[in-house]
Order: C-alpha cells, then structure tokens, then sequence
C-alpha cells in the first residue's frame, strides 16, 4: 500500500511540473512525441525537380566524355622477372629470387641466367634432379637479414663442393643479404 501511494504521489508531481506529457489523441503515432505534425509547414521534401530533356541535352553538351584513359602498357611496381634469378639445364630452369645464389663456380656461369629459358620446374624438383649442379646451404633467419655473417669455414667448405649453391630457409630459396657472404679468399696453404 505504501508503494502504491508513493508512486502516485510521484506521478502527481511529475505532472505538475511538465515532465510527464499526455499524448496527443489526433497524433498518427501516440506515444512517440514525434510526428509530420511537428514539423514546420513551410519545409519542402528533400527531392529536386525532374530534369528535362533540354536540360540533359546542355548538360552532355557541356560535360564531354572523352572517353577511359588508355591503359599504360608498361606494367609498373614489382616485375618478377626482374626480381628473380634463373638456372637452367638440359632445357628445364627453375626460379630463384634474386640473391639467393651465394655461390656459382666458373664452370656453370652460363647455368645462370637473367631471363626465362626452357620449361619451368619447381624447385624441389630441380634440385632432386640435378644433385651436381646445384646444392642447398641452409642459413638462417640471422645470416639471410645480415646480422650475423656466415662463418668463412662454412662458406669455403660450401665453394670447393664446386656446385652452384643456393641460399635455403626451411628447403625453399631466399634472398641472402650480402653483407653476410665473405668475398671467396684462396684458400691457406701451410707447409
């Protein structure tokens, strides 16, 4: 009984003081406060008037369409022939990027090529096929970004294999930075 009073009591002074509005009875929506009743007469439909045939006439006349540009036939941004070197054999040749072959000895200098030739073959399957022309030299992520250069041991006892060898990170071929390669020193004789 308390609850009820105190909320009526609540009521009455709500009302009193304009917090509480009744709804209008004519409004379309009651309830919601809001309506086309509420807004100003004077204020138009956002729509504009329909444009006439004259006027689309002048308007094309005005604004001429000389057509799509032409396309540039040179394509532009990373080119993968560029960005890659090749090794070929026997009519097959394999992609590599480019700086992944650390090593290519004086006999198969003509093996490595800066343009497409032959069929392509992946290269797992190039270098199981041509065991004596090219090998893996794994290295890792601190030798390939130039960190930590390879040791000159490492890379001499690669060189007298006398193969091409390719820079390899997890079994697939990656750029090797430069600074890590020693230049190829002739090896020490001592007596």
């Amino acid at each position: 009984m308390k609850v009820a009073t105190l909320a009526l009591i609540i009521t009455g002074v709500a009302i009193a003081d304009g917090f509480a509005q009744t709804p209008d009875p004519n409004a379309p929506n009651p309830g919601s406060g809001h309506g086309i009743q509420y807004l100003p007469k004077e204020l138009k439909a956002p729509v504009a008037p329909a444009i006439t045939a004259e006027e689309l006439k002048r308007r094309q006349a005005v604004e001429k369409f000389n057509g799509f540009a032409a396309a540039d036939p040179v394509a532009k941004g990373w080119d993968l022939e560029t960005n890659s070197e090749f090794v070929v054999f026997d009519g097959n040749v394999t992609i590599l990027p480019k700086g992944a072959i650390i090593h290519v000895p004086d006999r198969y200098k003509a093996n490595v090529v800066t343009k497409m030739q032959g069929n392509l073959m992946l290269w797992p399957e190039f270098v199981a096929r041509y065991p004596g022309l090219v090998a893996r030299m794994d290295v890792t992520m601190e030798e390939v970004t130039g960190t930590t250069p390879f040791k000159p041991e490492r890379l001499l006892a690669e060189r007298r294999r006398n193969l091409i060898i390719v820079g390899v990170l997890n079994g697939n071929p990656i750029t090797v930075s430069r600074q890590t390669i020693t230049p190829q020193t002739p090896p020490v004789v001592t007596r």
